[in-house]
């Protein structure tokens, strides 16, 4: 009966030994942003959010979080809590990131919360940033397709209007308007006719002359007159 006590009670001992090893090993990542494998991340203003499941005391584990690159070279964060969500820890990158590069967030093992739970093997996750010559890219063919659009369903739009004008005016049996200058150059025309101005110099001109005329006919015929006469008395005598 003693022996089965003493068993009993050092298994009891082995287990409360052993319980703050295990307890210790139990935190975890819960979540994290960006998602692992993520793409298509902005390269300014990015800032990674990870989530435990246990709360993080930041200024005891501040240098357990790193962002590198592919290089290996770890680029300048702000390891920040959230007080409302004490098992959150946000990393703010203090600078901008390279375009269609992949980063790696890296938490050290030796991460342990207040409650002294460890994180117990160093945990990776990796996102990859966007490339801005293809946002432009696609950007521009964009704007282009959205223009293009535009632009076709107003010639439709205005075409449509002129067809149900058109219709209309039929219907009330109105002419449609022709414009002569538009006619006559279609014929191959200058739309100009064909009859020269009168000039108003000219017409006076003209009356001018025709006047002198006139009054030199009456003197040469009064002239003849006068010479018929002096011959009829030339002969009388």
């Amino acid at each position: 009966m003693k022996k089965k006590l003493a068993m009993i009670f050092a298994a009891m001992l082995i287990l409360l030994a052993a319980a703050p090893t295990a307890y210790g090993a139990g935190l975890e990542v819960t979540e994290i942003f960006p998602k692992t494998d993520s793409t298509g991340l902005q390269t300014v203003n990015q800032m990674a959010r990870i989530y435990f499941s246990g709360d993080i005391d930041i200024k005891a584990n501040e240098d357990c979080f790193k962002i590198v690159d592919p290089d290996g070279k770890a680029q300048k964060i702000m390891v920040l809590e959230q007080p409302e969500e004490p098992n959150r820890v946000n990393l703010v990158l203090e600078g901008d990131l390279k375009e269609n590069t992949e980063y790696t967030i890296q938490i050290d093992g030796a991460l342990t919360d207040t409650a002294g739970n460890t994180l117990g093997q160093d945990y990776t996750s990796s996102f990859k940033t966007r490339s801005q010559r293809t946002d432009s890219i696609v950007t521009t063919i964009m704007m282009v397709l959205m223009f293009g659009a535009v632009i076709v369903f107003t010639l439709r739009d205005q075409r449509k209007q002129q067809e149900e004008q058109e219709e209309r005016d039929r219907r009330a049996g109105k002419e449609k308007k022709v414009n002569p200058y538009k006619e006559a150059k279609k014929k191959g025309g200058k739309g100009k006719t064909s009859q020269k101005k009168e000039n108003p110099m000219s017409n006076t001109r003209q009356r001018a002359n025709q006047i002198q005329a006139d009054r030199k006919k009456k003197r040469r015929e009064k002239v003849d007159q006068i010479m018929k006469e002096n011959q009829k008395k030339g002969k009388k005598k």
